[in-house]
């Protein structure tokens, strides 16, 4: 696999009703306001073949923060392809998505990235990020075994 990884501290919130905080080591933790969501546009070459979302997160708290692999069609539809949520790990942890399979088209399909930092409102509760495991998507037939010729 390639891998994708994106800090939780890059994440936009979806509106300015969200009050959050950066304790560091490139997390985000919701420290008040009505929104909890954050997103980031997923970019990747068309025919891409995504398998996996990892979630990082902080967690010493009852509730959970959730990733959801997300994509939208022209009328603004969405669909969620894949969906992990953080467990109370008493600290630093990491949760895998199921596989997904998807093959990424970026022009009828654009993908985002949301996490949900629920109901918490401190920081015994971050996300820090996440990282996409992808298979890209082979554009040099040429050299696609590589530049060493075989072996005599």
């Amino acid at each position: 696999f390639a891998y994708l990884q994106i800090a939780g501290s890059t994440f936009i919130p979806f509106s300015s009703a969200a009050e959050f905080s950066y304790p560091g080591n490139g997390c985000i933790s919701k420290t008040g306001g009505s929104e909890a969501r954050f997103a980031h546009k997923l970019l990747l070459p068309a025919g891409t073949t995504v398998k996996y979302v990892r979630l990082y997160f902080y967690d010493d708290s009852a509730s959970t923060v959730t990733a959801f692999f997300t994509t939208y069609d022209a009328a603004g539809n969405f669909t969620e392809l894949a969906t992990v949520g953080s467990v109370d790990s008493s600290g630093y942890g990491s949760s895998l998505s199921p596989e997904l399979n998807y093959v990424v088209s970026p022009f009828s399909s654009p993908i985002n990235i949301v996490a949900n930092l629920g109901a918490q409102d401190d920081s015994t509760l971050r996300f820090c990020g996440v990282r996409v495991a992808y298979i890209p998507v082979v554009t040099d037939r040429i050299f696609a075994n590589g530049f060493d010729p075989i072996p005599l």
